[in-house]
């Protein structure tokens, strides 16, 4: 009687049921059963492998008798182990009728072994008589690891879009527990696991999520997104937690990623939420007057400012000015304060005519650049009487227009102070900016220089 290998279901779904999830614990085997090897019988061998505490054996090496012949790929039994024992088993056994067509038998065994060799006396109920077969080495226990393949997914994901990852993994044992993780800058958001083990041959295995803001990439989480797959099978043998993940380039809405130019409340100590907003809309909107055509321009850089915040967090965004979806956890901190200088000059070019060229060139350049201490220093100096309301905004437009403020300006302004806002691990919950040497996964560390 054959036994059928069964096909187990290999489906995990990123979302908050998830949790609800068992994690079964898994437990590694001791010792290989002293029935799974190769035995020896008229000539030919039969290696017994074992599935869910059932010992299967498949001719290796054809058994032949006076004329039936069992040939090689041909299961022949397939048996239990008795319980509360620890070398008897009972099962199904395929023998042959005189005229070789096949008679399922009930068989017995009884195995008297060492690690080198062992002896199977096997016994067939309804012939009531017993034959002797020899066994060389008990199989060697699995040593190796699960080997996992990350498909590369779609990239990048749109918002609105569902992310689908698939992957495949492989092991000796033909079967492995598998656990999946999905993390946003160093939070893990969902685990997924099977309570059983599955298939470990290769088929792929899917692992789907809703788009953002559903349960499956939460909103307000801004990334950088990795998904890591961990394995180990039956024999303890692990993939290694962070060994295989992939990084995820995830669009999230720019309102997470930034808060356009200036600061947040926490920057300023004195500085309350309304006097903020207002000193940062000076930031956003500069207004350059050309002296030849007497014309004046209104710039909003705020565009370049958000993108050089979703820069630094490294986070994936639709790009405030190009529209083109961008992911920044690959670029450096100079990389990306020469784009939010870039990015200032296009804005430049789109408000200021070139008519106007000396508007557009205290734009695009800036005219006065200051060292940046200094300018940091009149900055919160201007911040603190504006918190007691000393000095009108007519002062404050004045103050700050003392210097032409162009893109140099704010590229010297974010280079020289942004180095504490950068987040140079994408591994750790937070702003980092110290590089690491390592990060767990691999590709986490971002040039904070």
């Amino acid at each position: 009687m054959l036994i059928s290998m069964k096909r187990k279901t290999t489906l995990f779904i990123l979302c908050a049921s998830i949790l609800a999830l068992s994690l079964q614990p898994i437990v590694a085997h001791a010792a290989m059963d002293p029935i799974v090897r190769a035995w020896q019988y008229q000539g030919g061998e039969i290696n017994v492998t074992e599935e869910n505490g059932t010992f299967t054996g498949v001719v290796t090496k054809a058994i032949a008798f006076s004329k039936c012949v069992h040939s090689a790929g041909e299961m022949i039994w397939a048996v239990t182990k008795k319980s509360g024992t620890a070398n008897r088993y009972f099962g199904s056994f395929v023998g042959f009728f005189e005229d070789c067509t096949k008679a399922p038998e009930i068989i017995s065994m009884v195995i008297n072994s060492t690690s080198d060799a062992a002896t199977l006396e096997l016994c067939t109920q309804e012939a009531k008589g017993c034959v002797t077969l020899t066994g060389g080495p008990a199989a060697p226990a699995d040593k190796g690891a699960p080997v996992i393949v990350i498909k590369d997914p779609p990239s990048p994901l749109r918002l609105g879009q569902s992310l689908v990852m698939e992957y495949s993994v492989n092991d000796e044992a033909k079967e492995a527990y598998v656990t999946t993780r999905f993390y946003s800058d160093g939070v893990l958001l969902f685990q997924g696991a099977n309570v059983d083990q599955v298939e470990a041959v290769g088929n792929i295995i899917r692992a789907e999520s809703g788009p953002y803001g559903g349960p499956g990439i939460p909103a307000k989480t801004k990334g950088p997104y990795y998904f890591c797959v961990f394995a180990e099978d039956a024999d303890g043998n692990k993939s290694g937690e962070f060994n295989n993940c992939k990084w995820l380039s995830i669009e999230v809405p720019i309102a997470y990623a930034s808060n356009g130019c200036g600061g947040a409340a926490t920057k300023f100590e004195k500085v309350n939420t309304a006097v903020l907003f207002a000193f940062n809309l000076l930031l956003n909107k500069r207004i350059y007057v050309d002296k030849n055509t007497k014309g004046k321009y209104t710039v909003d850089v705020s565009p370049a400012c958000n993108n050089h915040d979703a820069g630094y967090s490294g986070v994936t965004i639709k790009d405030q000015i190009s529209g083109k979806v961008t992911d920044f956890r690959t670029f450096t901190r100079m990389q990306v304060d020469n784009k939010f200088k870039s990015d200032i000059a296009k804005l430049c070019s789109f408000a200021i005519p070139k008519s106007a060229s000396n508007a557009l060139r205290q734009c695009q350049v800036g005219s006065t650049v200051p060292k940046t201490s200094v300018l940091i220093k009149e900055l919160m100096t201007l911040a603190w009487n504006m918190d007691s309301f000393a000095i009108g905004m007519r002062e404050v437009y004045k103050r700050l227009n003392r210097y032409a403020w162009g893109a140099n300006i704010y590229w010297q302004f974010v280079h020289d102070f942004g180095k504490t806002l950068y987040d140079a691990d994408s591994t750790v919950p937070g702003e980092q900016p110290s590089i690491p040497s390592i990060t767990k996964p691999d590709g986490g560390a971002r040039d904070n220089r």
